[in-house]
């Protein structure tokens, strides 16, 4: 896949994920909050703990703040500014998907699942908020890609090594720990490969540790300022404590509620994949029949999907968006079951040669001869009565017998030498 079809995706996906960010005001409870952290981060100089209303803001990691800080300095303190970093992050995971596609793939099946990620309803909204999503599912969907290719590019290793874990880091920055579905992906899918291709057991192990330490540049300052309660928090609060009960009243609040919430994503998944959610059906039934011959990207693709809905399913706060993670995943796996394109209504002819001297002798003649003799019975066996008209004519024959059967053909002998007519023929 070419460098400017990629820049020229970028940049479309970018325009189309700004477009009127700047005529809708901050909405609902999550934007403003966001946007007024990080105009008093930047007020503060303080980059390590954000504030709200000058008090400690513990719900997500510093990395949206980073982000809209910067886009504060380039364009001003406004709406535009405070969801330019969603859009931008929702236009590189489209790129990054687009290469990961042609790699598991071809390019079409790339830009196929590019588009289909890029333009499904629940990524236009999140494309278009102010919040930390997009930011995190571009670094899981990034980690995803380097992982795979950990996995699988013995000669690479190293270097795909250090961009999964890097990435991770990034991910978690952006919003905890649900962006390290991708060490389960690469967990679940490393013993079906052969065991030569494997990651060595020293790299599962320096992996986390390397992840840890990037996490820790910002995290050990946090927790120092503010003695330990941005983990009790954070943490705590907004991923234990969102786990194991409705919080902010967003899921059942006994058991019996609880237990009818376990479709809640298998409905919310039609809105929130709308419009390629109608293809999802036949995808997925024709996966599950073929289940045991998975090539290891369909597994890899799917242990994704089924995490991310797995966790979320199972825990107590619900709400639409938190499977976007998956919807990358989802993205692939539908693109690569996509029908292939129908053939050309006409056959081509073969491939031009340059002229010249040859000794194989005069190229075949296009299109071929049909395989029609004047001596045949079957009026269906004429070129005419084909469809494909053919315009080569036996020589010495009439249009008038060509149609008509050998028994109907008056031969010279039959009418005379003489040219007159023959009376044989008339009625009494």
């Amino acid at each position: 896949m070419s460098r400017p079809r990629l820049l020229l995706l970028f940049l479309a996906f970018l325009l189309l994920n700004a477009a009127g960010d700047w005529a809708l005001p901050l909405i609902d409870r999550d934007e403003p909050r966001f946007a007024e952290a990080s105009r008093e981060m930047l007020q503060r100089h303080d980059f390590v703990v954000p504030y709200f209303n000058n008090e400690f803001r513990f719900d997500k990691p510093p990395l949206i703040y980073w982000l809209q800080e910067a886009a504060y300095k380039l364009f001003g303190q406004n709406e535009f500014s405070a969801r330019l970093p969603s859009g931008l992050c929702g236009a590189l995971a489209t790129v990054v998907i687009a290469l990961w596609g042609a790699q598991l793939y071809d390019s079409r099946t790339g830009w196929r699942a590019a588009l289909i990620f890029g333009l499904c309803i629940q990524t236009i909204v999140h494309t278009h908020a102010a919040v930390a999503d997009m930011a995190m599912v571009a670094a899981s969907t990034a980690s995803a890609w380097a992982g795979w290719n950990w996995l699988t590019s013995p000669n690479r290793r190293i270097p795909w090594w250090l961009a999964f874990w890097t990435l991770l880091a990034v991910g978690f920055l952006a919003k905890g720990p649900i962006a390290w579905i991708p060490i389960g992906m690469a967990a679940w899918t490393a013993p079906s490969l052969h065991r030569d291709k494997r990651p060595t057991p020293l790299q599962w192990l320096l992996g986390p540790i390397l992840m840890l330490a990037l996490v820790g540049i910002w995290g050990i300052p946090a927790m120092i300022r503010t003695h330990g309660q941005f983990a009790v928090v954070g943490l705590g609060k907004h991923v234990v404590m969102r786990s194991v009960s409705p919080l902010e009243g967003h899921g059942g609040k006994t058991g019996l509620s609880y237990l009818l919430t376990f479709p809640y994503y298998l409905l919310t998944l039609w809105f929130s994949f709308f419009p390629w959610s109608l293809w999802l059906p036949p995808a997925i039934a024709a996966l599950w029949c073929r289940r045991k011959q998975w090539t290891p990207q369909e597994t890899y693709l799917i242990s994704g999907v089924l995490l991310v809905f797995g966790i979320f399913t199972l825990s107590w706060t619900k709400l639409p968006h938190y499977t976007l993670p998956a919807f990358p995943f989802l993205a692939l796996l539908l693109a690569a079951s996509w029908p292939p394109p129908p053939p050309p209504p006409f056959p081509r002819g073969p491939p031009r040669t340059a002229p010249g001297p040859s000794s194989a002798g005069p190229p075949p003649a296009w299109p071929p001869a049909p395989s029609w003799s004047p001596s045949s019975s079957s009026p269906s066996s004429a070129p005419y009565s084909s469809p494909r008209r053919c315009t080569i004519r036996p020589p010495n024959i009439c249009r008038h017998e060509w149609n008509s059967p050998p028994s109907a053909t008056r031969s010279p002998a039959s009418s005379g030498s003489s040219g007159k007519k023959s009376t044989a023929s008339r009625p009494a």
